[in-house]
């Protein structure tokens, strides 16, 4: 892969990206496709600051709590 995440995967490391993924919702560009193993937020690239809709590992879930401590967490 050409995606710095693919790199890192064809060497050895797992990678996960957490939170506003800015590339669209088209499969194509599902960050799982781009080189990451585990996606957690949202492929519009944007929630609401409180208990947000958010992709985790493939499924939706709504979160309670402030978007921010979620994701980070």
């Amino acid at each position: 892969s050409d995606h710095l995440a693919g790199v890192l995967q064809q060497n050895g490391y797992r990678t996960a990206f957490f939170g506003k993924y800015h590339l669209g919702p088209q499969v194509e560009f599902h960050p799982t496709q781009r080189g990451f193993d585990y996606f957690m937020g949202s492929q519009q690239g944007s929630f609401g600051p409180m208990i947000p809709q958010l992709e985790v590992n493939g499924q939706m879930s709504e979160r309670k709590g402030a978007s921010s401590d979620i994701v980070m967490d």
